[in-house]
C-alpha cells in the first residue's frame, strides 16, 4: 500500500511539473497575442476589450506582455513558475542574465528570486548613483583644475609684468645715471 500512495505522489508530482512547464510557455503565448491585439485596436479600446472579451485586467495584460516581450523564447523559461517570470522580467536582459548565471533559479523559491532581483535592483541603483557622484567629482575636479591653470597664468603674467616694470625701472635709473654721469662730465 506505501508505494502505491509513493507512485500516486510521484505521478502527481510530474503532472504538476508538466503543468507548470505549460503554464510558463502559456503566459508567453499569451502575451504575444495580447501585444497583436493592442496594436491593433485604436487608443483606448484595448482595456474594453481586455474587460469584456477575454476578462483580463489591465494590469494582468500589462504581466503577460512584458513577460513575452522579455522572454519571446518559451523553451528557456518553461521551467519558471510566473512569479519567477514576473520577477525576473522586471530587470534589463543584462542584469537578467547575470542573475540567472549567479543563481540556481529553477531551484530557488519565487520568493528568493524575488529577493534577488531586488538585491540587483539594488545594487544597479547604488552603482548608477556612485557613478552619478564620481561624475560630479570628476567634473569638480575638472574645474578645479582649470582655476589652477587660470591663476597659474595669471601669476605668470603678474611676474612679467613685475619683471618688465623692474627693468624698466633699472634702464630710467641707468638713464638717470648716465645723464648725471654726462652732466658732471660736461
Amino acid at each position: 500500500m506505501q508505494s502505491l500512495t509513493e507512485f500516486n505522489i510521484e505521478k502527481t508530482t510530474a503532472e504538476i511539473l508538466i503543468l507548470k512547464e505549460q503554464t510558463a510557455q502559456n503566459i508567453v503565448e499569451i502575451g504575444k497575442r495580447l501585444i497583436a491585439v493592442k496594436s491593433n485596436l485604436q487608443h483606448g479600446e484595448f482595456d474594453e476589450w481586455l474587460k469584456n472579451k477575454v476578462d483580463f485586467s489591465t494590469r494582468t495584460a500589462q504581466r503577460f506582455m512584458r513577460i513575452a516581450t522579455e522572454f519571446p523564447n518559451t523553451t528557456l523559461v518553461s521551467y519558471l513558475g510566473t512569479r519567477k517570470l514576473l520577477a525576473l522580467a522586471g530587470l534589463d536582459e543584462e542584469d537578467r542574465e547575470e542573475v540567472m548565471q549567479e543563481n540556481d533559479v529553477d531551484k530557488m523559491t519565487a520568493r528568493q528570486l524575488e529577493q534577488a532581483v531586488q538585491e540587483k535592483k539594488k545594487l544597479k541603483k547604488r552603482l548608477a548613483e556612485e557613478q552619478e557622484y564620481s561624475n560630479k567629482l570628476q567634473k569638480s575636479i575638472q574645474e578645479k583644475e582649470q582655476e589652477i591653470k587660470d591663476l597659474q597664468d595669471k601669476i605668470k603674467s603678474k611676474v612679467k609684468e613685475t619683471t618688465d616694470l623692474e627693468v624698466k625701472q633699472v634702464n630710467i635709473t641707468v638713464k638717470k645715471a648716465v645723464q648725471e654721469k654726462q652732466k658732471t662730465e660736461a
